[in-house]
């Protein structure tokens, strides 16, 4: 069974799932990204893509992004900026266009040996089928400062990726409103690992 993991921030799937860590893919490192960096703002990428493929289901296709605003580690003099860094415009900006580059990469990006990895085989034929879902999961720790602000910026950013159509879900997640279903788990860890 797959599991993604991101500092402190994990993904568990079951075995109906293939996963990837997209941006550190050799079809996005060594291939996308090398050949878009001189864009103003480069290239951009999810944390990671999969596939579920269950028999006689609509396939799932699933980019996630991981944001831990609300790090441990963080110091003190940090904790305020970071803080509203967690829910500011540029993070909504910056994760729209992660989710457009990535859906793009994942759809037709070829590795420098111009090779696709197996995780991402069923990716673009699930892309034909008009029964293909997709679920944008967003793992945003926040400060328990910022998580009533949270609530309207989660609403806002549905709002503003509305455009992916009927068959998507914009799901933002963390900590303390854990996402299980579907096939996979999002968790945070105490310790660091």
């Amino acid at each position: 069974m797959p599991r993604i993991t991101e500092k402190r921030q994990i993904l568990d799937f079951d075995s109906s799932w293939t996963a990837i860590k997209w941006d550190e893919s050799g079809e996005f490192v060594g291939s996308m990204e090398r050949a878009l960096h001189q864009l103003n703002d480069g290239v951009k990428a999810a944390d990671v893509i999969a596939v579920r493929d269950v028999r006689y289901r609509p396939k799932t296709l699933l980019l996630a992004e991981f944001k831990d605003y609300d790090h441990p580690n963080v110091p003190q003099q940090q904790q305020q900026q970071t803080a509203l860094a967690a829910v500011s415009s540029n993070l909504m900006q910056n994760i729209v266009r992660k989710i457009i580059d990535t859906l793009s990469g994942v759809t037709f990006a070829h590795s420098s040996n111009d090779q696709r990895c197996d995780e991402l085989a069923s990716w673009r034929p699930a892309l034909g089928q008009k029964s293909t879902l997709l679920i944008v999961l967003l793992c945003i720790e926040v400060p328990p400062s910022q998580s009533i602000v949270a609530l309207a910026w989660t609403k806002e950013l549905q709002r503003r990726l509305r455009w992916l159509g009927p068959n998507a879900r914009v799901i933002v997640t963390n900590q303390n409103r854990p996402f299980q279903g579907d096939g996979f788990t999002y968790r945070v860890v105490s310790a660091l690992t």
